[in-house]
């Protein structure tokens, strides 16, 4: 969806972005909840 809105190098330069700043809790909670849960998922 995002990558119809901005251009494919531009939305990869922002992906890599966030997940350069370790140092944003917020990204890197919305990253966690975006990731599949394999151990969960088994439970």
């Amino acid at each position: 969806a995002l990558s119809r809105l901005v251009p494919g190098r531009e939305f990869a330069e922002r992906a890599a972005a966030a997940l350069q700043a370790e140092d944003d809790e917020a990204v890197r909670g919305e990253w966690l909840l975006a990731l599949p849960k394999p151990i969960e998922a088994h439970t």
